[in-house]
């Protein structure tokens, strides 16, 4: 959409405001812009960041709702929502606005992943994995990120076979993949394989000297 030359001077003097910590002045100014015929999407995005800078998540929250009606296929607007909902122990209410998205947007790996996240978060677990499978289904960017987490749904599921089988994906996918050694390693060392769990700390030692967990794992385990 094209935006006259006075619109942009007044987003820009908004903009101004808010730098200099003028909070309510440039919250007022961006208001006055969030209207039809106005910089709206843009001011509610504005709007949405000082909200969420002065500790108003409420009202960030309308804002961002808003910002769902005015671009409804954008994805990022709802996982900007979708995470203050969660933080505000709101997770039915993320879920109900990422399946209004994905009414939309069906084929988005992307929604059906953040989705999963946030019905693990709610124990809704068959939920979750159904999510995760469409996700790779559809062909996700890191679908070894994918198949870690859903060997850490398995075996939050207390399903150590499925859990081993969904590491073992995401590692055959990428053998540097960190997550899935160290979730596949603490695994092992649950179910009492000490000897294959020091063997995988030590290959993401080779990967990553610095990575502490690993280096206390494997301390713990010669302790033991």
């Amino acid at each position: 959409m094209n935006v006259s030359p006075e619109i942009m001077r007044a987003f820009e003097q908004a903009q101004r405001l808010h730098a200099q910590g003028r909070l309510s002045e440039a919250e007022e100014a961006y208001r006055r812009l969030a209207t039809p015929g106005g910089h709206r999407e843009a001011a509610l995005a504005a709007l949405t960041d000082l909200y969420l800078q002065s500790g108003r998540g409420n009202q960030a929250i309308e804002t961002l709702e808003a910002l769902t009606g005015e671009a409804p296929d954008n994805l990022n607007y709802y996982v900007r929502l979708g995470g203050i909902l969660e933080r505000l122990g709101q997770s039915e209410v993320a879920i109900k606005h990422y399946q209004r998205y994905l009414d939309r947007q069906p084929e988005s790996p992307d929604a059906h992943f953040n989705l999963a996240l946030i019905y693990k978060n709610a124990t809704r677990y068959a939920e979750a994995e159904a999510e995760y499978r469409e996700a790779i289904r559809l062909g996700i960017s890191n679908v070894q990120e994918a198949y870690s987490n859903l060997g850490v749904l398995y075996a939050t599921m207390r399903q150590p076979e499925k859990a081993q089988q969904m590491y073992e994906k995401a590692i055959a996918i990428d053998p540097r993949y960190i997550p899935a050694l160290f979730n596949l390693a603490g695994l092992y060392e649950e179910l009492g394989d000490k000897q294959r769990a020091v063997g995988l700390y030590r290959q993401i030692l080779s990967i990553d000297a610095r990575h502490w967990e690993s280096l206390s794992r494997i301390a713990h385990a010669s302790r033991v």
